[in-house]
């Protein structure tokens, strides 16, 4: 991933979408040292959630080769100037969770904040889980069903963290399985609470995804706690609506050959809606322009555009057709 000032460029491919447990992945140093990686998610079409590449890393060292008497003997270091962290009222609870037993650690966090420059939860906490399973876990094979450190246990307990994050069961999952093959989304209203699971390999199958970021709007952190959804779909009818008219595009996409561009139609539409929110018309419009000829493929105009950040989108993700190659702003 490339960062160039404020401006990230992620190419989401259907060869690196993560797939189940390898979305979280990492890998030991040494017999001190591990390290687990998980990715950030960004919102679609203001209903559901997708992992993309940008990553945040956990390292985790041994401090001391014993058990620990009291959870707080653990210490996180967070960002790349490896300040002691604020985030002990996340951080620790999740040690107690997880019940560490064989050693005390350090554990540095790096690259935690997401497309908005929030500092992400759910994937600091599934990387730290990550990087602790390589002295915690044991012989896989010897694991009780219930062990914490099996991805479907982590993720129930997960589901019950308390954070504060509102619809936080499909940002986990996407964090810890990835979108590749489906995502969730909030159920009807008079079905209760709770998520439904739709299939998406189709779309994934079609498009690319580039996801960039620039500073020219108000970041999405400061207007909304915790990846809630946008306030143009906080009503619950709204965002039904929403859910059934993204449904109903994703399955098009599944079914048809052809490029109908069903699901970049209705994020354009969310990011028309949300622009609109707190511009003009007039500003709109022109944002919407700049965007498309941003992303227009395979032009010298598009790389001088992207390097000097003059695109004026807030957080968008870019998809088009593998085969056109047909640009569409959305986010």
């Amino acid at each position: 991933m490339a960062r160039e000032g404020n401006l990230w460029d992620s190419r989401l491919s259907k060869e690196i979408t993560c797939p189940r447990l390898e979305n979280i992945y990492g890998e030991k140093n040494d017999e001190n040292t591990g390290i687990g990686t998980a990715p950030h998610v960004v919102q679609l079409a203001g209903c559901t959630y997708l992992a993309v590449t940008k990553s945040c890393i956990a390292k985790a060292t041994v401090l001391h080769d014993r058990e620990p008497v009291h959870v707080n003997e653990h210490q996180f270091l967070i960002g790349l100037d490896k300040r002691i962290t604020p985030y002990s009222e996340f951080f620790y609870p999740l040690l107690n969770m997880l019940e560490l037993k064989k050693r005390v650690y350090k554990i540095w966090v790096i690259y935690q904040k997401d497309h908005n420059e929030q500092e992400s939860t759910y994937s600091m906490l599934a990387a730290i889980w990550k990087s602790l399973s390589y002295f915690e876990r044991g012989n896989v094979y010897q694991e009780s069903k219930d062990s914490i450190w099996r991805i479907e246990n982590f993720e129930k307990r997960l589901n019950e963290f308390e954070t504060g994050i509102h619809r936080k069961e499909a940002i986990i999952l996407a964090v810890l399985h990835g979108n590749s093959v489906s995502v969730r989304v909030p159920k009807p209203i008079h079905t209760g609470e709770g998520y439904t699971t739709i299939p998406c390999s189709g779309f994934y199958h079609s498009y690319d995804l580039v996801f960039a970021r620039s500073s020219n709007h108000q970041s999405r952190a400061a207007r909304c706690e915790n990846f809630e959804l946008d306030p143009i779909l906080r009503d619950d009818q709204q965002l039904h609506a929403r859910v059934e008219e993204f449904e109903n595009s994703i399955e098009i996409e599944h079914t048809s050959n052809l490029a109908i561009e069903e699901v970049p139609n209705i994020m354009k539409k969310t990011s028309a809606e949300r622009i609109l929110s707190e511009k003009n018309d007039e500003t709109y419009y022109e944002l919407d322009s700049k965007c498309e000829q941003a992303m227009i493929p395979s032009t010298e105009k598009t790389q001088e555009t992207l390097k000097d950040g003059k695109f004026n989108e807030e957080e968008s993700c870019w998809s088009y057709r593998k085969e056109t190659s047909t640009a569409t702003t959305n986010c």
